[in-house]
């Protein structure tokens, strides 16, 4: 079968459209490329600005530089002031026997 002058014709008046056809689809891919490496970009940049929250417990608030450039933890003992005002009661039994009947 071979190819007749009617249907060169056809193929000539596509040509045009194929071609825009191909190059519509190598650009989609080009732009989906593109669209994907700013979306990363994007989320880089959002995690390299966000406030991670430390696991460890540093000196915080809780505690007090002296003068003399020693840390004091306010939350260890309480003030002079309001230890002689509490009177503490000890009970001289108090963890010396264990209850092991339920």
């Amino acid at each position: 079968m071979s190819v007749q002058p009617i249907d060169l014709q056809n193929l000539f008046l596509r040509l045009d459209q194929v071609g825009r056809e191909q190059a519509a689809q190598q650009e989609a891919a080009l732009h989906q490329q593109q669209v994907t490496a700013s979306e990363i970009e994007h989320k880089t940049l959002q995690q390299e600005h966000k406030i991670n929250r430390s696991s460890e417990a540093d000196e915080g608030p809780t505690s007090v530089k002296d003068d003399d450039g020693s840390h004091n933890r306010q939350d260890q003992s309480p003030p002079e002031e309001q230890q002689d005002d509490q009177e503490i009661i000890h009970d001289p039994e108090l963890g010396k026997h264990i209850d092991i009947s339920g």
